[in-house]
């Protein structure tokens, strides 16, 4: 992530309920204070039913990495996450181009990027000080104009200007306040509260981008490790997942997709046009 999209550096353990409530409240404040944007789907003709997931895998190589990291130093400003930054731009604008291709209208996009959300503390032993066991991860979630998207610079600013208003608000925080809220709803309310919502989702746009890990695994029990990467499903179809991995100085990209929503040929062309968008010539 951003300079601290998620890095919080703290967790709502500890809180009073009343500072709970405050940054769930802080939290929708926020929201009604966003600009309000038409997402429109990429499906006008109605969205066949989900029948499977499918997934497509490219492998870019040390050259390649090389030539995507002076590719992105062009556009990104300096900070942290360099690699993150410049691949949810380019998510961003092959979304924006395949949806003008296909002549579908949207007034803007939407899209999460993860980060952090605590930091952990070794304990004596070496290990990470882990209360509560899981990633500790949010999803500060960028919206972003149609007409913004059309220019690579103004994108990557805006991107940047939403992901510092987000560490600057504490939203690692509020988004751990708002789950400890979510987890005292009843399953059923739940469903009443935010079924009808989820089922008319019109399509899901995912993204996910790793590094290593600070050790990084190079050798399982007596085998080495020569190659790794991995990709996740989006929950809601129809839609598709690009998730970005580091192995050494390789990179791997996978596309999880829904069909028949996306079928093959949409997701080779999502492929094709965000490589161009990542190894961009053009100012």
């Amino acid at each position: 992530g951003r300079r601290g999209a998620g890095d919080a550096r703290r967790r709502p353990d500890g809180h009073t309920l009343l500072g709970r409530l405050s940054l769930f409240g802080k939290t929708l404040e926020l929201q009604d204070a966003r600009p309000s944007y038409t997402i429109g789907s990429l499906f006008t003709g109605g969205v066949p039913a989900f029948e499977e997931h499918r997934c497509l895998h490219r492998h870019w190589d040390a050259a390649r990495v090389a030539r995507l990291r002076e590719t992105a130093k062009r556009f990104v400003p300096p900070g942290p996450g360099l690699y993150a930054r410049w691949l949810a731009a380019c998510v961003l604008r092959t979304v924006h181009r395949i949806y003008r291709e296909r002549g579908a209208q949207t007034e803007a996009y939407a899209l999460g990027i993860p980060g952090g959300a605590a930091h952990l503390d070794q304990s004596a032993d070496g290990n990470d000080a882990r209360p509560i066991p899981g990633n500790y991860l949010v999803y500060p979630m960028v919206q972003i104009a149609a007409a913004t998207a059309d220019d690579r610079t103004a994108l990557v600013a805006e991107i940047d200007r939403q992901l510092d208003e987000y560490a600057a608000t504490d939203g690692a925080l509020r988004d751990w306040a708002v789950l400890w809220f979510a987890s005292l709803v009843p399953p059923a309310l739940y469903r009443r509260s935010f079924g009808k919502t989820a089922e008319r989702e019109p399509a899901a746009s995912g993204f996910s981008y790793y590094g290593e890990n600070r050790e990084p695994l190079r050798r399982l029990f007596d085998a080495d490790v020569r190659y790794l990467f991995g990709v996740g499903p989006t929950l809601t179809p129809p839609g598709w997942n690009p998730a970005f991995s580091k192995f050494g100085d390789t990179m791997n990209v996978s596309l999880a997709y829904t069909a028949p929503a996306v079928d093959d040929k949409l997701a080779e062309q999502y492929l094709e046009l965000l490589e161009a968008e990542a190894f961009t010539t053009d100012p």
